[in-house]
């Protein structure tokens, strides 16, 4: 079948528009060339994400229309895939500015007490 991700998309959300749901993922966090676009049902019962992609041996990838598949893949997996995809653009905005990036920093009571640091410096001012 000749088709692109954003198309499978949408012709699932027509045949179920309240169950399904269409999730975007930008060119800087996806391993194609490109954005690309899943998406998932709730009907089904499954915690699996849909996505249509091209066979390894299918060189013509990079056009509008290509041949494909809709193949199944685990919420998990996805996750997975986006967070080593994030970690490498830490590691190189880390490299670019270097800078140290340090995920402990970054939890929900350090930030607010980094937040309240800042205003009462410029209270003071």
């Amino acid at each position: 079948m000749y088709s692109n991700c954003l198309f499978e998309a949408i012709k699932a959300k027509i045949k179920d528009p309240k169950n399904v749901q269409i999730i975007y993922l930008p060119s800087r966090l996806n391993v194609y060339k490109g954005c690309h676009f899943m998406w998932t049902n709730k009907s089904s019962g499954e915690d699996v994400l849909f996505e249509f992609i091209y066979p390894a041996d299918n060189k013509k990838h990079n056009r509008f229309l290509f041949k494909g598949n809709i193949v199944k893949t685990s919420r998990e997996r996805f996750q997975r895939a986006v967070n080593a995809k994030l970690n490498r653009l830490a590691r190189e905005i880390e490299q670019k500015y270097d800078i140290t990036i340090n995920q402990a920093e970054f939890e929900r009571d350090k930030i607010g007490s980094i937040f309240d640091e800042i205003k009462n410096e410029t209270e003071l001012e």
